[in-house]
C-alpha cells in the first residue's frame, strides 16, 4: 500500500481518462482494478510516487488553517480521537490553555506552541505535520 492520493497521482501522469478501481475512497490505496481495454499500461507504483513526490513539491505549507478542516485532516488521517485525548490528558494551566485553544478558535497556525505539542506528543514528523496542513487547507 502506498501512502499516497492515487487519484492525484494517476492524474499527474495524465492517464485520468482510465477506468480503474482502488481499495478504498481514503489514502492509502491500492489499484485494485485496472481497464486492460485502454491502451495505457497500469502504472508503476515507482511511476505513482514519482508523480505523487511531484505533487507535493507543489505544495504549499499554509501558515494557519481553519479548525473545521484541520479537525477533518486529523479525521482523515486516523488522528483527531489521539489528538482530543492528548489535549483532554494535558494538567495544569497548559492542559486549560489548550483545551480552550481546541475548542473555541477559528484558526490554528502551523507555528503554534499547541501545534508544536501535539506534533512532539503523537511523534509527527516536520513532513508529516506540513502534510496535514496542506491536507487540512485542500478540504472545501
Amino acid at each position: 500500500m502506498l501512502n499516497i492520493d492515487i487519484n492525484i497521482a494517476i492524474d499527474r501522469l495524465g492517464l485520468n481518462r482510465n477506468r480503474y478501481m482502488l481499495s478504498s475512497s481514503v489514502p492509502p490505496h491500492v489499484i485494485v482494478e485496472w481497464d486492460k481495454e485502454n491502451p495505457d499500461p497500469q502504472p508503476s507504483v515507482e511511476d505513482l510516487q514519482v508523480a505523487w513526490e511531484a505533487y507535493n513539491a507543489q505544495q504549499i505549507v499554509p501558515e494557519k488553517i481553519d479548525m473545521r478542516r484541520a479537525r477533518l485532516a486529523l479525521l482523515h488521517a486516523e488522528l483527531l480521537d489521539t489528538v482530543e485525548a492528548t489535549i483532554a490528558s494535558m494538567t495544569g494551566t497548559e492542559g486549560k490553555a489548550a483545551r480552550i485553544e481546541w475548542e473555541y478558535a477559528t484558526t490554528i497556525k502551523r507555528n503554534h506552541p499547541l501545534v508544536q505539542q501535539l506534533e512532539s506528543a503523537l511523534s509527527l514528523t516536520e513532513e508529516q505535520l506540513d502534510q496535514l496542513f496542506i491536507d487540512a487547507n485542500n478540504l472545501e
